[in-house]
């Protein structure tokens, strides 16, 4: 990846993140959000939940949310580790994308966060 086509990916980046907190796109962006962690998060999330406590092995829900926080930043670490080390063996193009893997990881909680804020405010 070029210096030119990151800059402008990171550019892009900033506005989506802006648009995530206005009143349409981001209340938009906020029922979908909604959506996928209902069917992407909270369905496989009391699955294996049931199976544990099954077990043996009782799991509350705020267990689980802080279980899969750290799932993801070991994710955000491992990819930001991967960036330092393509970046250090003068990789730069590789280094470049692997950067902007960080920035959207980093970015999708936040985005995440602000278009709920936005649906909420604008629906109640």
């Amino acid at each position: 990846m070029t210096q030119r086509a990151f800059i402008l990916c990171v550019m892009l980046q900033g506005g989506v993140v802006a648009l995530s907190a206005t009143s349409f796109p981001g209340s938009l962006m906020g029922f979908l959000v909604a959506i996928s962690l209902t069917f992407f998060v909270g369905v496989p999330g009391s699955i294996v939940g049931k199976a544990l406590n099954d077990a043996g092995i009782p799991l509350t829900g705020k267990q689980a949310v802080w279980l899969l926080a750290g799932l993801y930043a070991l994710l955000v670490l491992a990819a930001a580790f991967q960036a330092w080390r393509q970046f250090r063996h003068r990789d730069l193009d590789a280094a470049r994308a692997s950067a902007l893997g960080v920035i959207v990881l980093l970015a999708l909680p936040l985005m995440g966060w602000l278009s709920l804020q936005s649906m909420m405010h604008n629906w109640h």
